[in-house]
């Protein structure tokens, strides 16, 4: 700290200073780790949920793909295919959490199974093709839920890693300082008294010597 090299009291003043802010940081960065834990636990819960509803919805597909499949064939799989033919429009919202950017929903328009002609064609292929879309939904809201996780305990992690390098580092590393400070200015204070006592004690001395004696 260049700031100390001349010590004194303005370096004291400059260190409480700084103990101060680094405090003020640290109250102000630990608040902000605590309103983010409970908000990746709220998101954890909301990923939870969104896998759990895809997972149903890719099961739900693997029986009626299965389905289409066994009574059809590839034949009216590959006319599903055809039929689903519009992609998906997907728009993800974003939210913005404590300085930190995150996906919060989506909305999405699925593509629609077009007009088939019936004849020859098995009965399971609208069932598909609605678990289809609903799998498909369901994994745009299981990736939504994923990436605010990852995002928000990103930041949860860098904010506590800040809060330890200035309560563990940081702060003991200017009260340290201070300490130094502390007991430096003592002794030169104590230096100074015994100066001073001894220049008085000397001044003393010198004025009785020099005092008239009387007769």
């Amino acid at each position: 700290m260049p700031e100390l090299r001349t010590g004194g009291r303005a370096a004291r003043l400059f260190l409480l200073g700084r103990i101060a802010t680094a405090r003020r940081g640290a109250d102000l960065l630990d608040r902000k780790r605590q309103l983010l834990r409970r908000e990746v636990a709220r998101l954890d819960e909301d990923r939870t949920v969104a896998r759990g509803r895809l997972e149903a919805a890719c099961a739900e597909l693997d029986v009626w793909a299965a389905r289409t499949a066994a009574l059809g064939g590839p034949r009216d799989v590959t006319i599903a295919g055809e039929a689903l033919g519009s992609p998906a429009e997907v728009e993800v919202h974003w939210e913005n959490t404590m300085g930190t950017l995150h996906p919060s929903s989506h909305t999405s328009v699925l593509p629609s199974l077009r007009p088939l002609d019936a004849a020859g064609l098995t009965s399971a292929l609208p069932p598909t093709a609605a678990a289809c879309r609903e799998a498909l939904d369901g994994a745009l809201a299981a990736a939504v839920a994923e990436d605010a996780v990852r995002r928000l305990s990103g930041e949860l992690a860098l904010t506590t890693r800040r809060v330890r390098a200035i309560t563990r580092i940081r702060l003991p590393a200017l009260e340290d300082a201070l300490a130094v400070l502390n007991q430096r200015l003592d002794e030169t204070d104590r230096e100074e008294r015994a100066v001073g006592r001894w220049a008085w004690e000397r001044s003393e001395r010198a004025g009785a010597a020099g005092s008239p004696r009387r007769p």
